[in-house]
């Protein structure tokens, strides 16, 4: 009973609507109706504010992390030695991501898995997450901290993570995470990206 009453805590969660929650709180709406319509820190920026996009990315971010680390306190993997609880902890921080794209209270809809995998990555290797998100800010930077723009960011962050865990010679199972995860990050900006993609063919005036 108590491994089940685990993975359920992990479960609800890997899956609370942070963004949602907190629009229902400061004014009833709902966020999935407002902006671009994702319940993600992006999407509450642009409705409530920079400071409340920020505190749901951080959040979110804090949220995975505690699952991906919380892990370890479960029965089923008391006799796990070192290496086969990284394994485990990859499992579950895919878990966590997925969990995140395709909510399933949600209708199997929701945010965008960027600081979701921040925060599986921030448990897992500190410093790929430190050199990934130092190629986000680098990206968004040069985009002049636009918005709209913010999804480049996340896509080379993305592939940082996953060139820098191939460089620096990372155990498989991370690689696999990586390799597992990038495309996952292009498949829930898909709109941000066939938005940019018409944009390049409008004519200059």
């Amino acid at each position: 009973m108590g491994q089940i009453i685990s993975i359920l805590v992990i479960l609800i969660f890997s899956a609370f609507p942070t963004g949602l929650a907190l629009g229902k709180l400061l004014d009833g709406r709902d966020i999935r109706t407002l902006g671009s319509g994702n319940i993600g820190g992006t999407n509450v920026g642009r409705v409530y504010g920079k400071f409340w996009g920020i505190w749901v990315t951080i959040v979110d971010a804090l949220k995975a992390a505690f699952v991906v680390s919380f892990s370890e306190t479960l029965n089923i993997f008391q006799n796990f030695n070192s290496e086969e609880m990284f394994l485990a902890k990859i499992g579950i921080g895919i878990f966590v991501i997925l969990i995140n794209i395709f909510n399933p209270f949600l209708g199997f809809k929701g945010g965008k898995g960027v600081a979701t995998s921040i925060g599986v990555l921030v448990e897992l290797d500190w410093q790929i997450a430190v050199l990934s998100f130092g190629a986000f800010l680098l990206m968004f930077a040069t985009q002049k901290f636009k918005r709209d723009d913010l999804f480049k960011g996340s896509i080379t962050g993305a592939c940082t993570a996953l060139a820098c865990s191939i460089v620096l010679l990372r155990p498989i199972p991370e690689i696999i995470l990586f390799i597992f995860a990038v495309p996952l990050i292009f498949y829930s900006h898909r709109d941000n990206i066939d938005t940019y993609k018409k944009s390049l063919k409008k004519p200059l005036n």
